[in-house]
């Protein structure tokens, strides 16, 4: 076993043997096995080559490259690169470009104005990224083509290692550069390939070398179709000897031919589908086309971009027909019609996914197959999610979508005049700006009135007002109409100064038409204040929008947070804001929590501000102050890791017998990454599969989901006897033939199995699955929160094999018994492991799990043996007691009865039992309230408030409260469940719990909240866990004319002095005027509902409804009494 400290040798160093390697590390084996050698590799900065980032800051690696005389440089434009490495090659050299990402387009421009021809001996390859994100998309291979570009296309990892020196031969050929274009899901790719030796300018002139690749001489000439030819580019699959007319043949290009044997191979045709394999695009090899048109009558063209190749080989068949011939019918983006004359055809990238392709082609292989052996591959339809899918977008995207959100609401803003969140409880009576009408156009959306003053807004991503918005600003500065520019600024350090470049772009002579402001997405009240200012300035004003602090977006910067969490394995300090008054909440949406968590989450970093404002004079003067708790700040630090050692029951673990040791293949999907691509758990089953032997494959869709997590990944083992056997098998897992789902992240879960997605991977006769059900701490305050977890589970437990699913909150597991969540995906895969789902030995398992480590991810092993233990253990090894997220009425009320151990004040004890008595008689009073869903959560609901009622006003109070619910209850009807009294019990308690600064304060230093904060961040102080809260508290005096303000960031010293007060002033000093309104007027409506539900039941729940909805998200506790009154006269009205 390799020892832990020692890392291992990087594959690129390696001359023999098999290894697995990444579509961008393969590029670069390709060009040290290159013959002659390669002097230089431009790549662009993408996800598809964050490998060779890894590579160039590796010490050993460079050293490889500096001995081999290669040099690698990285590059942030498509552009850039396309110009530095036709510069190379103009000097002689052999150069590879790597070209990826957004910027590809602008690169192609460039090359078709610079294309010249390159001086004898030189040699330029561009590897071309095709992301293909819709089919509006560029036509890369088209525009290459017009270009008179030889244009080669790669199928796989292995086919783009070989590309390397095909496309160098080809542009020596032809003297001038040459292109393989590579298909996105190609580049994000993992395979084994079998390496060769990396080559020596003494290799050069080495027969021995040419003679054992069989490969044409350097200096070889004819152009670039006779070096195809010599280079057997263009490959046949069964074709049919001259003379034949088979019914059916087809032409692949790239990863569709992949797709086309795998597809073959689950059929059990492989060799006998008669196919032509196009590696070289431009010239096309017009004789082997004419060859498979001859022998078949209809030829479907496979494809990722339909219709590209398919014209080119239409114009080949008419050529034949105009000279007599008589070519096969040509099919692509349309197929044959079945025996109903139903005609369908290959929709975008259709042709890359072997299920997609059965059931597309499945009426034209019935002369290779029977229709049992096709529709027996054919899985059913997934149910239907239970749940809405709730995706996060990070990156420009995102922030540009957030800068969109909030550019939609100025017309919302403009109608309503709301205030600022920070000014909720601003005076009444102050003055309104007089506004003229606006037109708003949004993006060339029209909002507001035909008749109002025109205002344009835009809003710019950072890459696109970097490539765009210089010539935006020019024509803004010289327009006169008003325009304001919502730019997303990116974040890091090496971010272009957006600012800057927008001053540099306005003409000098119009310097005065350009206002430029800036703001953070952090400060959304900030913002939305500088919206509207904006809108009744002139000339042109553009918006600077940074995203953080904290950073929300930026992928690199939250990554870089959670890469020190996975070299600790645990997390040394951990940091939750919110509301302040957050500590008052009885029952909440997530979706509003998320809202609020968003509203406030800039404040703790601010520094203590003052402000001066003014207020409408009037007469007496105004003359008062207050005091209020806005957001409060908790941070966890620590010191060590826990230590949770296994009791020795635990430690006796049977060996499990693999399920599937006799299968030909094996796969695995994995909803959710940890770490670099393509994720930790696939990094340990690839380092595993290949010590053992397997042909292993992973392809992965790298997308950022969460703080750290990426998308999805999928591994297969397989071990074919030959590569060409190993080609039968794609990376792609059809539909419903995944062996095990492991789901780290849920809704990434969700959308594998989803009957609306391309994945569907899963089957219940044949998928296993671990699934974590619960949240990332990320995740918490989001809405994804409120979705039921037992509908989620069971439609798991529907769509996996019922012999092996295990369906548990893996995050809160690795919470409690490690500090940290980010361990989940590795206990996951202990658990299958345990359950005989992975084909893998406990050996290579932890020899690639001590590799791990010593790559800096901490206690991997740890994880992984948990999570074997919990398949066998999970009793023992779950969190002691119950979910603290679900904690029933009973066991809230046992511990209110119960006094705390420890430091007691006088009377708690006397104050202990009075409580229990006061619920004792409450509960006996309503015994039946809890046996639907409604009354258990009303029940809750309850408990809670009675206990905040003894805070709020003493246990008076609380007895007043008690007695208008069961007076409600005692008229309510039981046929209904009590669903009045369901729907009364929250609104009566959010109008009797007034948060005015006393109660406020007197939550926040509470023991239960106190309790679920530490709850919430794992806290164990007797591992030397320290916690600080910290509160942003606005004090404020209003005198006269003026109002001032101090925000002041303290610790709880002015929380506990202010809570002490409820002690010593009167309730009826408490609460401002309008919640002494609103809680006398409920009080009332919850009366005549008691004395009017006999008579109108309907009309009084629909009223209750209308409270509990209002209560729900919190527009009962800023209601107009008005309203309230309105709703009681409207009811009269309807009784009378």
């Amino acid at each position: 076993m390799m020892s832990s400290s020692v890392p291992p040798e990087h594959a690129i160093w390696r001359h023999s043997g098999t290894t697995t390697l990444s579509a961008a590390e393969a590029i670069l084996k390709g060009a040290l096995e290159c013959l002659p050698s390669v002097q230089r590799v431009v790549y662009v900065a993408s996800q598809a080559t964050a490998d060779l980032d890894d590579i160039q800051s590796n010490p050993d690696t460079s050293e490889l490259l500096r001995m081999h005389r290669i040099r690698l440089d990285r590059m942030a434009d498509a552009g850039r690169a396309a110009q530095m490495a036709s510069w190379a090659a103009r000097q002689g050299q052999h150069v590879i470009a790597v070209l990826t990402g957004p910027t590809v387009p602008a690169a192609l421009s460039l090359l078709e104005s610079n294309s010249r021809p390159l001086p004898e001996g030189a040699a330029l390859g561009l590897l071309v990224e095709d992301l293909a994100l819709n089919n509006s998309a560029v036509d890369i291979r088209g525009r290459l083509a017009r270009r008179n570009i030889p244009v080669l296309e790669a199928r796989d990892v292995p086919h783009l290692r070989d590309s390397v020196e095909n496309v160098l031969r080809i542009s020596r050929s032809d003297k001038g550069m040459a292109a393989v274009v590579v298909d996105r899901s190609v580049l994000r790719n993992t395979e084994s390939v079998t390496l060769r030796a990396n080559r020596g300018e003494e290799d050069v002139d080495d027969p021995m070398r040419h003679r054992r690749r069989r490969r044409p001489r350097w200096q070889e000439t004819g152009g670039p179709l006779r070096m195809a030819r010599r280079l057997e580019l263009n490959s046949w699959r069964a074709l049919p000897s001259p003379g034949e007319a088979i019914s059916i043949g087809f032409v692949t290009v790239g990863p569709a031919d992949r797709a086309l044997r795998h597809m073959a191979m689950i059929l059990g045709i492989s060799g006998k589908v008669p196919a032509l394999h196009l590696g070289v695009l431009h010239p096309m090899d017009e004789a082997a086309v004419a060859r498979i048109l001859k022998r078949c009558k209809n030829v479907v063209v496979l494809e990722p971009r339909p219709g590209t190749v398919e014209r080119e080989v239409l114009r080949i068949a008419e050529d034949l027909r105009s000279n007599g011939g008589k070519p096969a019918l040509v099919w692509g983006e349309s197929l044959p019609p079945d025996e109903d004359g139903h005609s369908d055809g290959f929709e975008f990238r259709e042709a890359l996914h072997p299920s997609s392709l059965l059931r597309k082609l499945q009426h034209l292989l019935r002369e290779f197959a029977t229709d049992d052996v096709i529709r027996e591959e054919f899985q059913e339809e997934p149910p239907a999610l239970p749940v809405p899918v709730l995706m996060e977008r990070f990156g420009s995207a995102g922030q540009h979508e957030a800068v969109r959100r909030l550019a939609t609401t100025l017309i919302d803003a403009i109608d309503s005049d709301s205030p600022d969140s920070d000014d909720v409880e601003a005076v009444e009576g102050e003055p309104m700006r007089d506004q003229s009408p606006i037109r708003l156009f949004l993006d060339g959306e029209a909002m507001g009135p035909v008749e109002g003053r025109p205002v344009y807004v835009e809003t710019f991503s950072g890459p696109a007002f970097f490539r765009h918005g210089a010539a935006a600003v020019r024509q803004a500065a010289l327009s006169t109409e008003s325009w304001i520019l919502l730019v997303a600024q990116p974040h890091g350090p090496s971010r272009v100064d957006l600012e800057r470049l927008a001053r540099a772009a306005v003409p000098a002579d119009h310097a005065d038409q350009i206002h430029i402001k800036r703001g953070t997405l952090a400060e959304t009240s900030r913002l939305r204040r500088m919206l509207r200012e904006s809108l009744y300035e002139s000339g042109l004003v553009v918006i600077i929008i940074d995203d953080g602090p904290p950073t929300r977006f930026d992928v690199s910067s939250i990554e870089s947070e959670m890469v020190q969490v996975d070299r600790q394995g645990f997390q040394p300090m951990q940091r939750i804001v919110w509301p302040a008054d957050r500590a008052c909440v009885i029952r909440q949406p997530p979706m509003l929590a998320e809202l609020e968590v968003e509203a406030v989450r800039h404040a703790a970093a601010l520094e203590t501000r003052t402000s001066r404002d003014p207020v409408v004079w009037r007469w007496p003067p105004r003359l008062g102050g207050r005091v209020k708790l806005l957001v409060e700040q908790v941070e966890v630090h620590r010191s060590r890791p826990p230590i949770r050692t296994l009791t020795d029951r635990d430690r006796r673990l049977k060996p499990p017998t693999p399920i599937h040791a006799d299968s030909a293949s094996w796969s695995v999907h994995i909803a959710g990454l940890r770490g670099k691509s393509p994720g930790l758990a696939a990094r340990v089953l690839l380092i595993a599969g290949t010590r053992m032997g397997y042909h292993v494959q992973a392809r992965m869709l790298p997308a950022p989901i969460g703080a750290g997590r990426r998308a999805w990944a999928q591994v297969s083992f397989s071990r074919p006897r030959s590569d060409e056997e190993a080609a039968t098998i794609g990376a792609t897992i059809p539909w419903g033939e995944a062996d095990l789902l492991l789901s780290l992240d849920r809704v990434q879960g969700l959308l594998s199995v989803s009957p609306d997605e391309s994945l569907r991977v899963a089957a219940a006769g044949r998928t296993r699955g671990v699934i974590n059900i619960g949240l990332f701490e990320d995740q918490m305050d989001r809405e994804v929160a409120s979705q039921s977890t037992s509908e989620i589970a069971n439609y798991f437990r529907e769509l996996l094999h019922p012999e092996g699913q295990v369906i548990e909150d893996y995050t809160d597991l690795c919470r409690w018994r490690f500090h940290n969540e980010r361990l989940a995906d590795l206990a996951q895969l202990g658990t299958a492991f345990q359950m005989g789902a992975v084909p893998l030995s406990a050996d290579s398992l932890e020899s690639a799990l001590q590799e791990m480590e010593s790559a800096g991810y901490a206690r991997s092993l740890e994880a992984f043996t948990l999570g074997r233990h919990f398949a066998e253990h999970s009793s023992g090894l779950r969190r002691p007691g119950e979910d603290p997220n679900a904690e029933t009425a009973e066991r809230f009320l046992r511990r209110q009865k119960t006094p705390s151990l420890g430091k007691h004040r006088m009377g708690t004890r006397g104050r202990s039992e009075r409580f229990a008595r006061l619920t004792q008689r409450v509960y006996y009073d309503i015994p039946d309230l809890n046996e639907t869903e409604a009354g258990r959560e009303a029940y809750c609901d309850l408990a809670v408030a009675l206990r905040r009622c003894v805070t709020w006003g003493g246990f008076d109070y609380a007895e007043r409260f008690a007695d208008a619910v069961v007076a409600l209850y005692n008229a309510d009807r039981a046929d209904t469940g009590r669903a009045l009294t369901c729907k009364a019990i929250l609104p009566l308690a959010e109008a009797c719990l007034a948060r005015d600064s006393i109660y406020l304060a007197s939550m926040v230093v509470s023991s239960e909240h106190r309790r679920h904060t530490r709850q919430r961040l794992n806290v164990h102080l007797a591992r030397g866990d320290v916690v600080e809260a910290r509160y942003l508290t606005r004090l404020e005096l209003t005198l006269a004319r003026w109002r001032f303000r101090i925000d002041l960031r303290t610790s709880d010293w002015l929380a506990r002095i202010l809570a002490a007060g409820r002690h010593v002033l009167p309730t009826s000093w408490r609460a401002t005027r309008r919640d002494r309104q609103v809680r006398r007027l409920v009080e009332e409506i919850l009366l005549r509902a008691a004395t009017g539900a006999e008579e109108d039941y309907d009309r009084w729940l629909n009223a209750m409804q209308e409270l509990h909805d209002m209560a729900l998200d919190g527009r009962l506790r800023i209601i107009n009494p008005e309203r309230l009154r309105d709703l009681l006269r409207d009811r009269h009205d309807e009784s009378a």
